[in-house]
C-alpha cells in the first residue's frame, strides 16, 4: 500500500511489492493473486466511511452537526487511504465486476449525504434549492481535497510550493476541517451556524478517529 501511495497503482509491480515486504514473489502470489486483489483490501478500508455515515444518519443531534461530522470523516478517511482516491476509482472502473463494492460504497454514501441535506432543509437548518447538486458538490470537494493531500505527501503542493505567502496545514485533519466547512457553506451562509455545528459534533466526540 505504501508503494501504491508513492508510485500509483499502474507504476507498482507485484515484484516491487514482494521486495518491499522482504518475501519471494512466488510467496506474494500465494497470498495475493494480483494487484487487484490487494486493492480489494483498500476498498474495504474505503467502506469505513459508509459505516460511519450510517451511524451518523441515526444519531440524535442537529442536521448541521451530523453532516459536519460525516463530511469531516469522509475527507479524513480518504486522506488516510494508502492510495489517492482517483487511483482507486480508475482501477475500479477498469474492472467493475471485481470492484462492485467500491461503487456500492460510493452510491450508499451519496444517498446518506443527500438524506441529511434533505432533512436539514425540511427542518429549516439549511437553505438550498437542489439537494442533489449540493450532494454532488460535497462529494466532489471531498475527493479534490484528498487528491491535494496525497499530492502534497509526494511534494506536489500547488498551494504550498514556496512561492505562495499563504500557509496551508497539510495534515489530514486540516483537510477534513476544510471539507466539513465547505459542505456547510453551500447550505448556510452563516459562519456562526458552521461553528456551532463543529462545536456540537466535537462535544459528542463525533470528530474523533
Amino acid at each position: 500500500m505504501e508503494l501504491f501511495s508513492q508510485k500509483g497503482f499502474a507504476g507498482t509491480s507485484m515484484s516491487a511489492i514482494a521486495r518491499k515486504v522482504g518475501i519471494d514473489q512466488s510467496t506474494m502470489y500465494y497470498w495475493f493473486k494480483s494487484k487487484e486483489h490487494l486493492l480489494d483490501e483498500i476498498v474495504s478500508l474505503h467502506g469505513k466511511t459508509v459505516e460511519y455515515a450510517q451511524l451518523m444518519s441515526g444519531m440524535d443531534g442537529s442536521w448541521s452537526a451530523r453532516l459536519y461530522a460525516l463530511v469531516y470523516h469522509d475527507v479524513l478517511n480518504l486522506c488516510l487511504l494508502p492510495v489517492d482516491f482517483y487511483e482507486l476509482e480508475a482501477a475500479a472502473g477498469k474492472d467493475r465486476s471485481r470492484f462492485g463494492g467500491f461503487f456500492d460504497n460510493y452510491h450508499s454514501l451519496a444517498a446518506i449525504i443527500r438524506s441529511l441535506v434533505e432533512g436539514g432543509i425540511a427542518a429549516g437548518e439549511f437553505e438550498h434549492p437542489d439537494p442533489w447538486s449540493c450532494t454532488f458538490n460535497i462529494m466532489v470537494c471531498d475527493e479534490g481535497l484528498q487528491h491535494r493531500y496525497h499530492q502534497g505527501k509526494q511534494g506536489k503542493r500547488l498551494f504550498n510550493d514556496g512561492s505562495s505567502p499563504e500557509h496551508i496545514d497539510c495534515s489530514a485533519e486540516s483537510y477534513a476541517r476544510m471539507g466539513a466547512f465547505n459542505a456547510l457553506s453551500c447550505l448556510t451562509g452563516s459562519g456562526k451556524v458552521i461553528q456551532k455545528a463543529h462545536d456540537e459534533a466535537s462535544s459528542h466526540g463525533w470528530l474523533e478517529r
